[in-house]
């Protein structure tokens, strides 16, 4: 029976792929189990999503609290993607105007300026730029103005617009509404989300102007700029898609750094010490990744796919043939919908198992299992008969049209939630370790030696201890040649000596050196 079905489907195979199949109509299911809302609706009557997450992130957070509102007046026009998401973008918060001086640059940008050349960072690539190394050193040690004088001057012009960003993070919330640039079809996926590069130049800004004060001596100057860090990282996790939540836990890297070189500083007080470890013991733990869930993985991929039924999407590279199998009238569009609304429900049921250990591997599994899927369809349509029989039950639901052009779309376009949720735990781990470094560090300028362990620590410097995620015990802890070494075995659950890596590979370190 089974050699059967699959001589029959391999014929299937080849008749969808060379043969003009006969075309049946198949109405679109309106509900909370296939398109998720209801309305409101576009003229063509499919539902504007766009619409419906503005309005809820108009409920989330007051004009006057949003700190949206402060962030986006310091974005240059030439650094938006379109005037018409600026303009749009700006209304929705109620700016009239901008003020040309609050303006901020990223360092490339402000080179190019400098030159004479173009400054749309648009036209090149800034990882690329002959400036992109220069203010990246300048973010990760101290530094002096005769080092790089044309970092300082982009400071000093910069100092207005960080200064307005670092009294707007005083607002209690974060909300940047989603706009399309036209032409560009109106649909969830092909929002820019500009502010996000301009959020990680703000934080190298404030990084590099750190890391000068340390070089000068001013302590207190340089902590202020790693709380303003700190707090445009808390406030970018606010935004809830995965891209957000990233760019946000690459932020908090940034003040990690900077720390330790405050901690590691002979400048750096028995005070300034402890209110290191005070003031980041009082941080707040890492947002769960469950709303990024619902609006990643199944706001934006059901609007997704129902535009990829219509037809293709400017700029959006998805292939020929996923859009040859989801555009034909014999796809069933509402079993798609509702699978994909499962494996978001999936998700969500992982992204709250309560151990952070089994919460990784229940989702690393479900990526591997979706990844499998994915080939399977891929090799589906190349007549393997090992992957047409591990089709087959999705085939009988639906048919092969369905089952296999819905697993091409997911290959596309699919986000990682093992690896945000990989990222998310590692940055939470360097935040831990980033309270005990300055604990050591305040522990020895109090007492001129190292503590013997991480005990040593508790009652008079940390009110508690943090546990490893990746073992479940208190990190590795040892000193080496007078430098203290704290460090996490991170996510690869493997112990590398204390080398460091990324939030996939390596282990998360904080040095401590205070001869």
């Amino acid at each position: 029976m089974h050699r059967l079905f699959t001589i029959a489907l391999a014929f299937v195979v080849l008749h969808v792929l060379f043969v003009a199949p006969i075309h049946a109509e198949v109405e679109l299911e309106i509900g909370p189990d296939t398109t998720v809302i209801d309305g409101p609706l576009n003229e063509d009557g499919t539902i504007d999503y766009l619409s419906y997450v503005n309005g809820k992130l108009r409920e989330k957070v007051k004009l006057e609290d949003n700190f949206a509102v402060v962030l986006l007046q310091t974005i240059h026009p030439e650094d938006w993607t379109s005037e018409s998401v600026r303009q749009q973008s700006l209304a929705w918060l109620g700016v009239q105007q901008t003020d040309p001086s609050m303006y901020f640059r990223r360092y490339p940008t402000f080179m190019r300026a400098q030159a004479g050349e173009s400054s749309n960072p648009s036209d090149f690539n800034i990882t690329d730029s002959p400036w992109y190394g220069e203010v990246q050193r300048t973010a990760e040690n101290p530094w002096s103005e005769e080092d790089y004088p044309e970092v300082k001057r982009w400071l000093d012009e910069s100092a207005s617009s960080m200064d307005m960003i670092a009294q707007g993070l005083d607002r209690n919330g974060f909300a940047i509404p989603f706009f399309v640039e036209e032409g560009k079809g109106e649909s969830l996926c092909m929002v820019p989300l500009a502010h996000l590069g301009h959020i990680r130049g703000l934080a190298r800004a404030y990084a590099s102007r750190a890391e000068l004060k340390i070089h000068d001596g001013d302590i207190d100057g340089a902590w202020m700029d790693v709380v303003v860090i700190h707090r445009l990282a808390q406030i970018t996790e606010e935004q809830p898609v995965f891209i957000s939540r990233l760019v946000a836990y690459s932020v908090h890297q940034f003040a990690i750094k900077v720390s330790q070189d405050i901690l590691n500083s002979s400048d750096a007080s028995i005070q300034q010490l402890r209110r290191g470890v005070k003031e980041t013991q009082a941080m707040p733990r890492i947002l769960e990744l469950t709303d990024a869930v619902d609006t990643d993985s199944r706001l934006m991929m059901v609007d997704l796919l129902l535009r990829c039924r219509i037809g293709p999407i400017p700029d959006l590279q998805l292939s020929e043939k996923t859009y040859q199998f989801v555009g034909h009238e014999l796809f069933d569009i509402n079993f798609a919908l509702r699978e994909l609304n499962r494996l978001a429900d999936l998700q969500v049921e992982m992204f709250s198992i309560e151990s952070p250990k089994d919460r990784l591997n229940a989702l690393e599994q479900f990526e591997q299992e979706v990844g499998q899927r994915c080939d399977q369809a891929e090799l589906m349509f190349k007549g393997n008969p090992e992957a047409i029989k591990a089709m087959r039950g999705l085939i009988e639901e639906s048919n092969i049209y369905t089952a296999g052009g819905l697993y091409l779309f997911i290959h596309d376009v699919f986000p990682r939630p093992a690896m945000c949720e990989q990222a998310k735990q590692s940055i939470q781990m360097a935040l831990e370790l980033e309270v005990v470094a300055f604990a050591i560090a305040a522990y020895h300028a109090d007492r001129g030696k190292f503590p013997p362990d991480l005990n040593a620590l508790s009652l008079a410097y940390l009110l508690n201890l943090p546990v490893d995620f990746a073992t479940g015990e208190l990190p590795v802890y040892r000193v080496e040649d007078g430098v203290a070494v704290v460090y996490s075995f991170g996510a690869d659950l493997d112990d590398d000596g204390g080398v460091e890596g990324n939030s996939e590979d390596g282990d998360i370190v904080m040095r401590i050196s205070r001869e």
